[in-house]
């Protein structure tokens, strides 16, 4: 088997899981510009997390990674600005907001209502 697709092969059912497996490939292997594209704010909170994870291993000042969320109104999302912004302890903890909270714009258009964004003061 190839050596870059060892690497980057898991176990991971979720589609999301493998999409930040394959974005942490890209940084080990040297990329400095990263681009993740999703319709699904999992990936977001995911990528989030585990940058801010291993934000002092991986950290390198020409280090790009840029999310997309792909809606109606597509947005933009600086990873490393956000963890610079908000703190690693913060976007570590997304994960655990985000699932107790159900936030995620899937569920929205399926007709649940209760959607919650969480900004620090």
């Amino acid at each position: 088997m190839d050596d870059d697709i060892f690497q980057i092969s898991s176990t991971a059912e979720e589609e999301y899981q493998k999409i930040v497996r394959h974005a942490f490939h890209c940084i080990r292997s040297g990329y400095t510009d990263i681009e993740v594209q999703s319709i699904d704010t999992d990936v977001l909170v995911l990528l989030l997390a585990y940058v801010a994870k291993t934000f002092e291993l991986i950290y390198d000042p020409a280090l790009n990674i840029y999310f997309k969320l792909i809606t109606a109104n597509p947005k933009w999302f600086n990873i490393i600005s956000f963890i610079n912004h908000f703190g690693i302890n913060i976007c570590k903890a997304c994960p655990y907001f985000h699932a107790f909270t159900g936030c995620d714009p899937c569920q929205v258009s399926m007709g649940k209502e209760n959607v919650y964004f969480l900004i620090p003061g």
